[in-house]
Formats: C-alpha cells, sequence, structure tokens
C-alpha cells in the first residue's frame, strides 16, 4: 500500500504545474513569433514580386497564416491555464517580484485573445495578424524575463 507521501510526490504540485505550462506557453509562442516573421517575410517578397529561393521553398501564404493561427491558439490555450494555475498562490501575485509577472502575462493574455478574436470576427491576417503576434510575445517575454532585468541592481 502506498503512503499519502509517496503519493503526493508522484503527482506534480500545483507551482510544477504552473511552470510546466507557463514554459509550454513559452515554448508554443516562441514558435509562433518565428512563424509570424516568416509570414511577414513572406508577404513582403510576395508584394514586391521577388520571391527568391526561400519563397519556393514555403508553403503558400494560406496554409503559412493558418499555421500560425493554430500556434497562437494552441499557445493561448497554455497560457490561459497557466494563468489559472497561477492563481492557486494568491499571496504571491501581488508582490513585487511576482506583479510584473502577473501584469504583463495578463497583458499578453488579452493581446493573443484579442487576435484569435479579431480572427474570428473581423478576418484578421497578414501584416495585423504579424503585429498583434509580436507585440503579445513581447509582453510575454517582459513577463517571463522583464522581472529579472528590473529586479537586478
Amino acid at each position: 500500500m502506498l503512503s499519502a507521501e509517496a503519493a503526493v510526490g508522484d503527482s506534480p504540485s500545483g507551482l510544477e504545474l504552473h511552470l510546466l505550462l507557463s514554459f509550454l506557453a513559452l515554448i508554443l509562442f516562441n514558435l509562433a513569433a518565428l512563424q509570424a516573421l516568416v509570414l511577414a517575410l513572406q508577404e513582403r517578397r510576395l508584394r514586391s514580386c521577388k520571391p527568391g529561393w526561400f519563397l519556393n521553398r514555403l508553403p503558400p501564404l494560406r496554409h503559412m497564416e493558418k499555421l500560425l493561427f493554430q500556434l497562437v491558439a494552441t499557445a493561448f490555450f497554455a497560457l490561459s491555464l497557466s494563468l489559472v494555475t497561477g492563481m492557486m498562490f494568491p499571496r504571491d501575485l501581488f508582490l513585487p517580484p511576482v506583479a510584473h509577472k502577473t501584469l504583463l502575462a495578463f497583458l499578453a493574455w488579452l493581446t493573443f485573445g484579442g487576435l484569435l478574436l479579431g480572427r474570428r470576427l473581423r478576418g484578421w491576417r497578414g501584416p495585423q495578424a504579424v503585429r498583434w503576434t509580436l507585440g503579445g510575445y513581447v509582453a510575454l517575454l517582459l513577463a517571463y524575463f522583464g522581472s529579472k532585468l528590473l529586479l537586478q541592481p
């Protein structure tokens, strides 16, 4: 028979789950940001009528855009779960080292949510989708790494 300590030790704690979801969201948003940059380059090259060898090897713009929104939607879901699991630690939410992360992560969540809503309701695509993706990504990077920069002397 397993003891209560062994059962607890085998399952991830709330903090471990929060960290896992946070890193998953960050990895997925890294991929989405790279995809947005490639999409911007692809669109710029197509508009200038100079596709070059790089563009000839990429899938069509429509597929690239679809992949971007799939990445953003999946990452948004992971970030949502990360924020929910982070709420399990209410004492730490607004203390100085965590307050920056909380506010910037929520701002990124609103940005990506706005992007997905804009895509659904208004058909946002192309440069507008790239700007929103990169804007949310910057907010997320500041949430993850900015507090370390702000707190170090």
